[in-house]
Order: structure tokens, then sequence, then C-alpha cells
């Protein structure tokens, strides 16, 4: 395989890039017309980029390029909201996201001791005023993606337990009226933190 694809990474890249446009035709109506409040909304979830040990440090090298894998994959996807919480990592993982596709970052500071509670208010944000749109989340795996992942019907234990290895991306089809419904897929490879 030549090109930007290589390998077992560039299949994984290539699948979700094949996939996106359908959840976003699904989303915004053959037509092509705007989204709207009866659209369903795509919502897609993942873990801040790889960053070295401490309270708030940036992301290291890895996560300098697993950041701009995220923005090369999302580019076309069509993003109208990202939301991260108040960490540099978080921060750093959604800019070069932002700076492609011309979305400011919306900032939530969270509280890691209410996490259901921070999810719950970040998903009525979401359902109140980006209804019908796709909205990208760069959270935590100390439980706020998975508590995100569970509030919209995703299963949250066993081998499916949400958005926690920096390699995954969870996107969420959010139906107006209806269930929502989940794929995982991988992107930029295996982390060198994960186990």
């Amino acid at each position: 395989m030549s090109g930007p694809f290589r390998g077992a990474q560039g299949e994984c890249m290539k699948r979700l890039q094949a996939l996106l446009p359908f959840l976003l035709l699904a989303q915004a109506g053959c037509d092509g017309a705007q989204a709207s409040a009866e659209a369903p909304t795509t919502l897609i979830v993942a873990r801040h980029a790889e960053r070295d040990p401490g309270d708030d440090p940036p992301l290291n090298t890895e996560g300098q390029a697993r950041a701009q894998k995220l923005a090369s994959v999302l580019e076309q996807a069509g993003v109208t909201a990202i939301y991260t919480t108040q960490y540099l990592r978080n921060r750093q993982t959604a800019q070069p996201l932002s700076e492609r596709v011309g979305v400011p970052v919306t900032l939530r500071d969270i509280d890691f001791d209410e996490n259901d509670r921070f999810a719950t208010n970040l998903l009525e944000d979401i359902r109140l005023n980006h209804r019908g749109g796709v909205v990208v989340v760069i959270g935590h795996s100390n439980g706020m993606n998975r508590e995100i992942y569970q509030q919209l019907g995703g299963a949250g234990t066993g081998a499916n337990p949400g958005p926690n290895r920096y390699e995954e991306l969870y996107v969420g089809t959010w139906p107006a009226d209806g269930t929502p419904r989940w794929i995982r897929t991988t992107y930029g490879g295996k982390s060198t933190l994960d186990p």
C-alpha cells in the first residue's frame, strides 16, 4: 500500500475515513441540507493523547504525533463543535483539529469526583446547542469518557468500557428519537503507554 495509508494502522485509518461519510450522510440527509434539530448528532469521543507524568503536563512527542493523526482522520468529518476539559493535554490534543477545521475548542472544567454530573451537563449542552452536528469530545480515561458512553447507551463494561486507550475512537450516532449507536475504531497506532 502506498501514500499515507500503510500497514495495520493505515488500514484502521482507511476504515474510519470510509465509515465517517456514511454516518454524516445519515446525519445530514441525502439532499445535503444543513443539520437540523431532527437530524442525528454524531458524537466522536477520544481520550487525550499521550503525555508525561505530572499534575498537568503537556503532550509528549508521541502525543503530539497522535494529535496530528486525529486532525488528519477527522478533517473531512464535518466537525461542528469540539469540547475538551481544562487540562493542557486535552487542549493540545484538540488544537490541531481545531486549526484544520476552523472550529474553536470549547473548554469545560471537570471535577474528577463528579464524572456523572459532568457527562450529564456536557450531553445536555450538546443536545441544546449542537443537535444534528458532528461533535468531538476529547476526554479522560478516569471515568469521564465511560460515563458519556454509558449515558448514551454504551455498555461501558468488560471488553468495551468506552474510550479508555490512547488509540481508541468511539463514534456514536445519537438520533433525536431512538437509541444511540456506537462504533469503536482505532487511529494512530498502538501507544507505548497502553499495556
